[in-house]
C-alpha cells in the first residue's frame, strides 16, 4: 500500500453500493435462458455448462 501511495496513487472514498454482486445472464430475444446466482464477488460461473442458444431464430437488432 505504501508503494502505491508513494507513486501518487490515492484512495478514493467508496461510492455506490459496495455490496452489489455481479450478474451473469444468457438472454435470447425476450427470454432469459440462464443466469448465475453469485455467492461472492470472486466466484466464477460454470461457463462450460451454459445451454446453447437456439440458432434457428434470426438475430434481433440491438435496441441499445
Amino acid at each position: 500500500m505504501r508503494r502505491a501511495l508513494d507513486k501518487g496513487n490515492e484512495r478514493d472514498p467508496r461510492n455506490g453500493n459496495v455490496f452489489r454482486m455481479p450478474g451473469a445472464f444468457l438472454v435470447q430475444g425476450d427470454e432469459v435462458l440462464w443466469h448465475h446466482d453469485f455467492q461472492h464477488s470472486g466466484e466464477l460461473p460454470d461457463f462450460e455448462n451454459l445451454p446453447l442458444p437456439n440458432r434457428d431464430t434470426e438475430p434481433r437488432e440491438s435496441t441499445v
